[in-house]
């Protein structure tokens, strides 16, 4: 089995374990690789076998070399059969059970994440499902008090429910919120600021538009936009069309978040 891909990022490795105390017959590690360097694993580019050994010498399969990887574990199966099902007496149809158990390290998978996609200690790299905010809405003072900040919120929220952060600290310049905004790897930053002032006075209310990518460390500027561009671009960069918000594809498999709260300070 070759790694599973998703975005161009090697997601995981499952290796055959030893089942330990907890018995049964089969028993699989699932590793992503991490510089982290808290375990390995061992590959066989030959035939794509993973294995893991303390001084593996060759393939078990192929008698090639393998290669080892640094990685993290971060999921666990075991088959259990019926050890547990015969103690117990637990029977269907007058048949033991066969059973078997999964155990996902939650204080792992953070970690391992964000060593995945990211390739700078000064950006935050999360896929979607477990950013902190799915977007952010960066407003300029002097719009503070304006309608177009709740038409942007409204338009945002259609499509993006894992949060919407109102980023209010009108001390702070829109240039530098932005900065920390992309050092939280949050996917859509959203700016109301000169482009909007202007606009509001010439035409239909733009609104300045970037996002962040997994192994990148700036934000990518996708330009000006009317609300309803903005609405049509969110949807496109989830559902089709659009392929350069890699991190996004990598929500869809995992499931998104159901924050359906409105701004957030």
């Amino acid at each position: 089995m070759k790694p599973q891909e998703i975005c161009s990022v090697q997601l995981d490795y499952p290796v055959q374990a030893d089942s330990g105390i907890h018995g049964g017959h089969i028993s699989h590690e699932y590793h992503v690789r991490s510089s982290l360097e808290e375990d390995f694993v061992d590959y066989c580019t030959q035939c794509g076998t993973f294995s893991k050994e303390e001084t593996p010498k060759m393939c078990s399969r192929c008698s090639a070399s393998p290669q080892k990887i640094a990685s993290v574990e971060i999921a666990h199966t075991f088959h259990l059969g019926t050890k547990y099902s015969e103690a117990l007496g637990a029977k269907f149809q007058g048949k033991p059970f066969y059973m078997c158990c999964f155990g996902i390290g939650v204080s792992r998978l953070l970690p391992a994440t964000i060593d995945l996609l990211s390739v700078s200690d000064k950006a935050l790299r999360l896929p979607r499902a477990i950013s902190p905010f799915d977007a952010v809405i960066i407003v300029k003072k002097s719009l503070m008090s304006n309608v177009i900040v709740e038409m942007t919120s409204s338009s945002a929220s259609r499509y993006l429910k894992g949060g919407i952060l109102l980023d209010d600290r009108i001390e702070m310049s829109p240039g530098k919120r932005i900065h920390e905004a992309n050092r939280l790897g949050i996917p859509f930053i959203i700016v109301l600021a000169n482009e909007t002032e202007r606009s509001l006075v010439t035409q239909e209310p733009v609104i300045e538009v970037f996002t962040t990518h997994p192994k990148s460390a700036d934000p990518v500027d996708q330009g000006s936009m009317t609300l309803d561009r903005f609405v049509s671009f969110v949807q496109s960069q989830l559902y089709g069309s659009y392929s350069n918000l890699d991190h996004l594809h990598v929500l869809d498999e995992l499931g998104a978040a159901g924050d359906e709260n409105g701004p957030q300070k």
